[in-house]
């Protein structure tokens, strides 16, 4: 559940200052490989900075009806109050809008068998945004993005908990997310492993549109927030479907846009066991305005918004804007030393946030993950020290399957 929000002056300035270091910037770079680090993170930027000019126009057009007043009806007073009566119906806002979910209907198709379980692709209803019209919209106009989609590796016998993974911008393929999550290690280490997949990415990516567009997240703020509460929502129903099911809890890990998705997470899913943001995301919009900052035509959903009010809109999932509902210490955070797209400034941001969990460092950047062997060490010894049952530190052998 949703705590008191942080003072909204205090908020603003941390994304102010996120803003002003912007992307791209110098960071320490030792030695050939952190270079070449450097190096892909800058063809990251290129596409990503190409991707924010272009105004996407899709065949399905996002302007949605009455959007040009749904910002303050919607998400305006979604965080702060401005008056008595929204301070008064807080809790119910919060309820609203981070619905604990029940366990899903889910339909399993085997796709091979593993030494002692399986892998399977897992689909379920997504939810309908508690009703409100523009998420009820964006499903109508994106039925692809109506239908939940993971892949697990999961045990046969019950019991071992789940780590659900959370991949980047532009993810959503299952063997490439198996290799840069290491599912087969973890389900080594006795995890059941869900390779989640975003909306709008992979399977859920909607028909027609090119592939220059980046539909999530975007220049539309209701698509955006809609988005990411769609994801709370549906990492959450695998979480219970799993204790239902498989009789055991879990956590998240995420990597860039799913390190957000995860830091989001911490500030709502009271439920989870740990919670690991790799190459995290303190404030998406300071780092979208960083990427892009909008042009001074009219926002794709509504009017054109300054910077403060952009941040305000999107403070609903705003890590900064809240507080973690976690302990501290089931808190991990890992980040790069040579992130040209995701400035080490956010790990650091998040990190006092939080109010300085563990933190780990490595030298590698965004692209390439140079030191990634230091780091998964790292992990691992953070996992195993949750005291979760079925866990154990694999064999050689084992690690293998």
């Amino acid at each position: 559940m949703l705590q008191a929000p942080v003072d909204e002056a205090l908020y603003l300035a941390s994304a102010r200052a996120l803003r002003e270091v912007g992307v791209g910037g110098p960071s320490w770079a030792v030695g050939l490989r952190p270079r070449l680090g450097k190096a892909a993170d800058g063809l990251v930027l290129a596409l990503a900075r190409a991707t924010g000019r272009r105004t996407p126009s899709p065949p399905r057009s996002d302007r949605l009806p009455g959007t040009a007043h749904s910002h303050s009806s919607v998400w305006h007073h979604s965080v702060w109050a401005r008056s008595a009566d929204d301070a008064d119906d807080a809790d119910g806002r919060a309820a609203a809008l981070f619905p604990l979910p029940d366990p899903p209907r889910i339909v399993s198709v085997e796709q091979q068998r593993l030494p002692g379980g399986v892998i399977e692709d897992l689909r379920f209803p997504c939810y309908e945004g508690a009703r409100r019209p523009t998420a009820l919209e964006l499903l109508r106009r994106y039925p692809e993005n109506a239908t939940a989609y993971a892949r697990r590796y999961g045990h046969d016998a019950p019991g071992h908990p789940a780590v659900i993974c959370l991949h980047g911008w532009r993810g959503g393929r299952y063997s490439l997310e198996a290799t840069i999550f290491g599912a087969q290690r973890l389900y080594a280490l006795g995890f059941d492993v869900y390779l989640y997949v975003h909306p709008y990415h992979g399977p859920r990516r909607p028909l027609g549109v090119p592939p220059s567009v980046s539909l999530h997240p975007s220049a539309s703020i209701s698509r955006t927030n809609e988005a990411l509460l769609q994801t709370v929502w549906e990492v959450r129903a695998l979480l219970r479907h799993h204790r239902a099911e498989r009789g055991a809890d879990g956590g998240v890990i995420g990597i860039s846009l799913g390190a957000y998705a995860a830091a989001v997470l911490a500030s709502v899913a009271e439920e989870l066991r740990f919670v690991v943001p790799i190459l995290p995301i303190a404030d998406l919009t300071a780092l979208l305005w960083s990427l892009a900052p909008p042009g001074p035509g009219p926002a794709e959903d509504g009017p054109a918004l300054d910077f403060d009010a952009h941040c305000r809109l999107m403070a609903v999932h705003a890590p900064l804007a809240h507080r973690l509902v976690l302990p501290r210490e089931e808190v991990l955070l890992i980040a790069g030393r040579t992130d040209r797209v995701v400035p080490p400034t956010h790990a650091e941001a998040l990190w006092e946030h939080w109010g300085r969990p563990a933190l780990h460092w490595f030298p590698g950047g965004h692209l390439l993950h140079f030191g990634r062997a230091d780091y998964r060490d790292a992990l691992e010894q953070f996992l195993l020290a949750r005291n979760l049952p079925q866990l154990a530190r694999p064999t050689t052998s084992s690690a293998r399957v």
